[in-house]
């Protein structure tokens, strides 16, 4: 059994990282590769936060459960991206340091509450029951991540603050 006060790091291995442990409490993770961690219920990421300095970082919780951000996420690399997954009705939010820095950015759940001042410069996501809020430090376009494309908020509205320009691609249509 793994408490998550003792962490979970990596410096040495490359590659995907993917645990599958009981964890209790907030995690830390840090590798050369990609990170790629689901939970069952909620998940919390401690206050060191998880980085990945060769790949890109995949936090879902992919049961019944919230993403609380209690620390940085970040995905180091010209291409890097963060993808946050939550269930409908479920919240994806920071609590003090809890920010995002990447190339890009996916979030999916219930209620996207990222209102830190996040470096991410493409952006695009869902938030099915509430709404989309999103705070970033540099310029930040409304694009395509991965296979998804613009933030899509149908109950709700999308609060994007941004430091620079604010843009939107083709694709990166805004619904809300």
């Amino acid at each position: 059994f793994f408490q998550a006060e003792d962490g979970i790091r990596d410096y040495k291995v490359t590659g995907v990282q993917t645990c599958a442990l009981p964890i209790s409490g907030a995690i830390t993770l840090q590798s050369n590769g990609a990170i790629d961690v689901n939970s069952l219920s909620s998940l919390t990421i401690g206050a060191t936060g998880v980085t990945s300095t060769g790949g890109n970082v995949s936090l879902s919780s992919i049961g019944v459960g919230d993403i609380t951000l209690n620390g940085p996420v970040v995905a180091n690399g010209p291409s890097s991206k963060v993808v946050l997954f939550a269930p409908s009705g479920s919240i994806v939010a920071p609590v003090a340091a809890g920010t995002i820095t990447a190339n890009s950015a996916l979030m999916n759940a219930g209620m996207v509450d990222l209102d830190q001042p996040n470096n991410v410069t493409t952006i695009a996501g869902t938030a099915d029951q509430r709404y989309f809020a999103f705070q970033n430090n540099i310029p930040l376009q409304v694009g395509t991540v991965g296979a998804a494309s613009g933030i899509n908020a149908p109950l709700g509205s999308v609060i994007l603050r941004t430091t620079g320009d604010l843009t939107q691609t083709a694709a990166g249509v805004i619904v809300a």
